[in-house]
């Protein structure tokens, strides 16, 4: 018996020992030790005062769901508040650094017990910050034109909204392009290079965006950036070229954290709250191997418990299939936009499909579409973007009115909303006239499917 008492006690101290007294109310999960590589990608977060309890809200759950997944660093390119003289700028900054430091103490993960990288740059909004050279004190960095970061072995370089031609970037793109000839290095800059992903433009408010002699041809630079406001849905988000006299690199769009913007649909009709645009980016690099996970944070509420925010990991989504390429690969790249341009799919509206009319008037009728499906090749994804009715005067043959109506996917990527039908107004149409109405559905590289029709005869004045 004694020697059965001796062996508990033993056990029981062992077991203190090894996994402590149970008391402490810090949730200690092990430690990561892998060689992969995990960075959580922002953009356009525009907090300030004004919008307080939303933004703000915003930015620190989504940093709280790259916490949960454990994040070697954290990427937002540009646009980190909203405005643009400096009082209100540093002011919000320092709002942004206490959301930071809630969510990553000293830069810790408190989870893992690991440091977490802070990768900011500046945007247009931000651009009284970058003339005064404002800076991240109580984070721990100092200001630069153009910095250089090393992670697990990775180079990541980013430069500040007008000083895209700075000696300092020179430097350090060289820097980070000759300490990676054998894996993928990164730049973010804010607003997009001309001819790449949707919304890249060459001049914005008169300040030219040259790309990097450094990067013109380095297939394995992967450049991130903002400003666009486009969702990450629209897989022109991603641009990769295999012509030879083309840029080399892949160019990446980072989403929003604030309002969608649709490029080719900006002036339309958005079926729900374009300002409840919520999305972020997961990139896992293995070796050369990239993969960027696209989440909608939409759906993500903070709860507070003891004081302590929390969010459920559950309430996150995925958006459509992962981007995933090897960063070193120099030929026959899958992202190629040409390529995918010519190899979309046109949307397929379901068998025996008809359109329902409603609320029928003298000048004006509603039409209801049901929902189209994109089709596409094992890995990529495509959503119906837009839904457009031509409206024809039957005796004439002539086309009187075009109407397009942007989809809900962009706003939340919910299967329920994919699938919904869309309803469109048609006013301004004469009393007692006689109309066949072609609906179209159209993907984001503006392929259009075949039509569904009907007729209709509004009421008599």
């Amino acid at each position: 018996m004694k020697r059965i008492t001796i062996l508990l006690h033993t056990l029981m101290l062992l077991a203190l020992l090894l996994f402590g007294t149970g008391c402490s109310k810090k949730n200690i999960a092990p430690v990561v030790t892998t060689h992969l590589l995990r960075i959580g990608i922002l953009s356009d977060s525009h907090i300030n005062a004004d919008t307080r309890h939303s933004l703000y809200d915003r930015l620190e759950k989504e940093l709280m769901f790259f916490k949960e997944k454990g994040v070697d660093g954290v990427l937002i390119t540009g646009d980190l508040q909203d405005k643009y003289d400096f009082d209100s700028a540093s002011s919000a900054m320092e709002e942004f650094q206490d959301i930071w430091l809630r969510v990553f103490p000293n830069n810790i993960n408190d989870l893992t017990g690991e440091y977490v990288e802070p990768m900011f740059i500046y945007g247009n909004h931000d651009e009284a910050l970058v003339d005064a050279q404002y800076w991240f004190d109580r984070i721990g960095s100092q200001y630069e034109d153009a910095w250089i970061k090393e992670i697990k072995g990775y180079q990541f370089v980013g430069v500040h909204y007008t000083k895209e031609s700075s000696t300092t970037l020179q430097k350090v793109l060289e820097q980070a392009k000759s300490a990676s000839p054998d894996k993928p290095f990164f730049f973010a800059q804010h607003v997009p290079m001309e001819g790449t992903v949707i919304g890249g433009t060459a001049i914005y408010d008169g300040h030219a965006f040259p790309i990097p002699d450094a990067i013109m041809k380095s297939h394995n630079c992967v450049v991130f950036s903002g400003h666009t406001h486009i969702p990450i849905t629209d897989e022109r988000s991603i641009w990769q070229s295999n012509g030879k006299r083309a840029p080399q690199f892949t160019a990446v769009n980072c989403g929003t954290s604030h309002y969608a913007h649709l490029q080719d649909f900006s002036k339309l009709d958005v079926n729900g709250d374009k300002y409840g645009t919520q999305q972020g980016i997961y990139m896992i690099v293995d070796g050369s191997q990239v993969t960027l996970e696209r989440y909608s944070f939409a759906d993500l509420e903070l709860t507070y418990s003891g004081g302590n925010a929390q969010i459920n990991m559950d309430e996150v989504k995925m958006i459509g299939e992962p981007w995933k390429f090897d960063a070193t690969q120099k030929k026959d790249r899958p992202y190629d936009y040409e390529d995918r341009t010519e190899t979309a799919q046109q949307p397929v509206f379901p068998e025996n499909a008809v359109l329902e009319i409603k609320d029928l008037t003298a000048d004006s009728v509603a039409v209801t579409i049901p929902a189209a499906v994109v089709g596409t090749p094992e890995g990529f994804s495509d959503l119906v973007q837009s839904y457009y009715v031509e409206v024809i005067d039957t005796a004439t043959s002539e086309t009187v009115k075009i109407v397009e109506i942007a989809t809900p996917y962009h706003i939340d990527t919910e299967d329920c909303h994919l699938d919904q039908p869309i309803t469109i107004k048609l006013t301004g149409l004469a009393p007692g006239s006689n109309y066949t109405l072609n609906v179209y559905a159209r993907e984001c590289y503006q392929k259009a499917s075949e039509p569904i029709s009907v007729q209709i005869e509004t009421l008599a004045q």
